[in-house]
């Protein structure tokens, strides 16, 4: 199998998180590479008679449920696994970077942190807000990027098992399509009018890709 630095990352911090209890959920391009490969292993019916290529990415988004972004104790956990695996914080302290050599070239893995804003009063009161960024109060050195479109993010969950042959169970948890849609059109949105992002074009080819699957 050809090495991929994003999954080899993933499974490392799932399995630093594991005993913890702590749910990961991906969202972004790479949540889109895993689903299709799930579709394709599965043999899940689509709207697709071939399912297009995903594209190219080196990041992950990873959403923190309410569980994690209501806790210090659990976000901490987060922020101490990611020192563990050399993440070194770029935007502090919501954006991560490891610097990767993939076949002679500079290939680094990035980890975005991302949450949506807690539901209830009484979450809302667990939580510092100060845009774009959210944390738990008491919480140090780790955030999460504040994502209001993410508000159905925990709903219909998709867990898929990211271990090697040899290993344990390793779950990793996908957003239900409608979430993704949702997150996509905001995205897309953000892009219209940026020449530089190709008119937000690759976020357009998610949504065919979100919708057709």
């Amino acid at each position: 199998m050809t090495r991929d630095p994003l999954r080899e990352q993933l499974r490392l911090l799932a399995r630093e998180l594991q005993n913890d209890s702590i749910k990961l959920i991906l969202g972004g391009g790479y949540g889109l590479v895993l689903k299709t490969e799930y579709i394709r292993r599965t043999g899940v019916a689509t709207r697709f008679e071939k399912i297009p290529q995903a594209r190219s990415t080196n990041d992950l988004d990873l959403f923190l449920s309410v569980e994690i972004i209501t806790s210090a104790e659990k976000i901490e956990k987060i922020r101490d696994a990611l020192k563990k695996l050399k993440f070194e914080p770029v935007s502090p302290f919501f954006q991560f970077r490891l610097p990767v050599v993939f076949e002679g070239q500079d290939l680094p893995v990035k980890i975005d942190l991302l949450a949506a804003p807690p539901e209830t009063e009484a979450e809302r009161k667990l939580v510092k807000i100060n845009r774009p960024r959210i944390r738990p109060k008491k919480a140090k050195n780790i955030h999460g990027y504040l994502t209001e479109e993410a508000i159905t993010i925990e709903e219909n969950l998709l867990a898929i098992d990211i271990s090697e042959n040899e290993e344990q169970p390793l779950k990793i948890y996908l957003p239900h399509p409608f979430s993704y849609l949702i997150m996509k059109l905001f995205a897309l949105r953000d892009r219209l009018e940026d020449e530089e992002k190709d008119f937000g074009a690759y976020h357009a080819f998610d949504i065919y890709r979100i919708i057709a699957m």
